[in-house]
């Protein structure tokens, strides 16, 4: 699906003026025909339906496992134009372990501090922001002894991957509060004066 970047609503939540310390939060509101589009493919969370369990009563941290969802650099590929276009890359999404390092808040927003061994794909977490952030709860099966996911949490998004220190690498995240208060106050704050 295209969507005509002049016809997208952005709204900006939160820039800290720097990159490295956050915040970095926006939201971009998608035409009512794109909308409808993506809809009848229930591409849509809705944020309101978990806000009151991850903000009142959100699992622990070491609650299962923690996957960022993003778009590496590194998985970017330049291919042949078969169409006539002058450029084509391609680009692939995965969802990769990190490591649930620290969380803090700092003037109203909470931060999740996540890291990796570079010695695992990706090396780098280049292109990874604004992806997703899940807590990702994984519970035996009885019968067979197999693991299986017992429940999906969003709780973040991600906006900026470190250098390389050593053979570590971290990624910084937007947390819960961040999204499921002040992000969500402020998008309906916005569409609200908008319409």
């Amino acid at each position: 699906m295209t969507v005509d970047a002049d016809h997208v609503d952005r709204f900006r939540i939160a820039y800290g003026g720097e990159d490295v310390v956050g915040p970095d939060l926006g939201f971009l509101v998608l035409p009512s025909v794109e909308t409808a589009a993506l809809d009848s493919k229930k591409s849509f969370m809705n944020l309101a339906l978990h806000r009151g369990e991850l903000l009142e009563r959100p699992p622990g941290v070491a609650d299962g496992m923690w996957i960022v969802w993003g778009y590496p650099d590194q998985l970017t590929e330049a291919r042949v134009s078969e169409r006539g276009f002058s450029t084509v890359k391609a680009f692939r999404g995965i969802g990769f372990a990190v490591r649930f390092e620290r969380q803090r808040e700092v003037g109203g927003f909470d931060y999740i501090d996540l890291g990796g061994s570079i010695t695992t794909p990706p090396r780098s977490f280049g292109g990874c922001s604004g992806g997703g952030l899940w807590q990702v709860s994984i519970k035996r099966r009885r019968t067979k002894g197999k693991f299986e996911t017992d429940k999906l949490w969003f709780s973040g998004v991600a906006f900026r991957g470190s250098d390389i220190f050593g053979d570590h690498r971290e990624i910084l995240c937007h947390g819960r509060r961040s999204i499921y208060l002040t992000a969500l106050e402020a998008i309906r704050e916005g569409l609200s004066r908008s319409s």
